[in-house]
């Protein structure tokens, strides 16, 4: 009796921004905050929140750090959303750069557009292992005016699940 894998699982990641909070701390920084140079948000950590559905997540959900349960060939997808949802200001991820070029845990994450918006993407590739990356995200007003540009350095830790195959069929 042959056993049938399991497709490759897709994990979404939303990550929750408190962006009246960083416009606030961040519109008059100076240096000006640009897309080459964003800020780094390290005083604030506590203004962004990521989170994985339940069964996804193992630790950190909604913090600025996660773990997720992945297995190799499944899919990571980030968006960003701010917390007024999207109607005071809008959050838009502009850049991922994984720290180590060398792939580890994830691919390298690359940028896709889609109908309900961008989000990045990238493929687990070990069974389990932490890998750190910048993510990098602007915060625009209502009229798409950018306000400030914002960088940090969130980790993610894929944590091998154990049985990838259906259960066995009947002969």
């Amino acid at each position: 009796m042959a056993t049938q894998p399991i497709a490759p699982r897709t994990i979404n990641v939303l990550t929750v921004i408190d962006a009246e909070t960083l416009v606030k701390n961040y519109q008059n920084h100076n240096p000006k905050t640009t897309a080459d140079k964003p800020a780094f948000v390290s005083e604030h950590p506590q203004t962004i929140h990521m989170i994985a559905s339940t069964g996804d997540s193992i630790h950190g959900s909604d913090s600025s750090e996660l773990r997720v349960a992945a297995y190799v060939d499944d899919i990571i997808r980030w968006r960003a959303v701010s917390i007024s949802i999207d109607t005071s200001y809008t959050v838009e991820l502009y850049k991922f750069t994984k720290i180590d070029d060398k792939p580890t845990v994830i691919t390298k994450p690359r940028e896709i557009p889609s109908s309900t918006g961008r989000y990045w993407q990238a493929v687990v590739i070990a069974g389990s292992g932490t890998e750190t990356y910048d993510l990098s995200f602007k915060i625009l007003d209502r009229s798409g005016t950018e306000l400030v540009y914002l960088t940090w350095d969130p980790y993610i830790t894929a944590i091998k699940l154990k049985n990838k195959e259906n259960k066995k069929s009947p002969a």
